[in-house]
């Protein structure tokens, strides 16, 4: 809330440089309040227009703000290759339902999908090296996600209570997976454990009532499979639920 209430507040000159914006910092200003559609603060895209649908967010924005598309009734949103950042919540309880995050996105903030029940899809690029804790929170309609590479960690409630989830790749590089990643995920059915896999927090895969089998990469050195169940390959005897 950097400048909310700053009643006398009618220009603002922010850097290029600048990468983020907090959700409502530029609140209740005289400034934010003559603004007309989409609200920009330097590269960052601040706030859409919430009278539009469909958005264009302009080439040159290097981030999306904190909670710019939430509750908004954009169903449709076309990202710039520029972009490297989106914040916390920025597309959450959004009405879009096919979201294409563009190479050279190396961030996505905590929950920055969640809530968005109408997603069926989402694409999610190579560049990527960091989603946050619960990103795609209960998004009830998401039939498939592919993780890339370059992604190291699952966080806490990522696709928990995704209930449509079929079918999620897992990338080569993955080594944790945290507490409900994938909690309530009653339409996922196999899995495969990726070679560098070594931790899998309790309750990751808890209310999965249809996931059946377990699928395991033989380099893996942590986890090892018998008849689809999932084992510690230090004991083959603890049973992973």
């Amino acid at each position: 809330d950097a400048f909310k209430d700053c009643k006398s507040l009618t220009d603002i000159n922010v850097p290029g440089s600048v990468l983020s914006v907090k959700a409502g910092a530029l609140d209740d200003t005289p400034w934010i309040t003559s603004k007309r559609g989409n609200v920009y603060v330097g590269k960052v895209f601040y706030k859409a227009d919430n009278g539009s649908t469909v958005v264009n967010v302009e080439n040159g924005t290097i981030a999306i703000a904190e909670r710019a598309f939430k509750d908004s009734r954009v169903n449709t949103v076309n990202l710039p290759s520029t972009l490297k950042y989106i914040g916390k919540e920025a597309f959450f309880n959004t009405r879009i339902s096919e979201l294409v995050i563009p190479s050279g996105v190396v961030y996505m903030g905590d929950m920055c999908v969640a809530n968005s029940n109408v997603l069926t899809k989402i694409t999610l690029p190579s560049s990527l090296k960091s989603l946050g804790k619960g990103a795609f929170y209960k998004c009830a309609a998401l039939l498939s996600a592919e993780l890339p590479e370059k992604l190291t960690r699952i966080e806490a409630d990522t696709f928990y209570a995704c209930v449509s989830l079929s079918e999620i790749k897992l990338g080569s590089s993955l080594e944790s997976i945290g507490t409900y990643a994938f909690s309530e995920c009653s339409g996922l059915k196999e899995l495969t454990i990726p070679k560098a896999l070594s931790s899998i927090d309790k309750y990751a895969f808890t209310g999965c009532s249809n996931l059946e089998k377990f699928n395991c990469d033989n380099e893996n050195t942590t986890f090892a499979q018998v008849d689809g169940v999932l084992f510690l390959r230090e004991t083959e005897s603890e049973e992973l639920s």
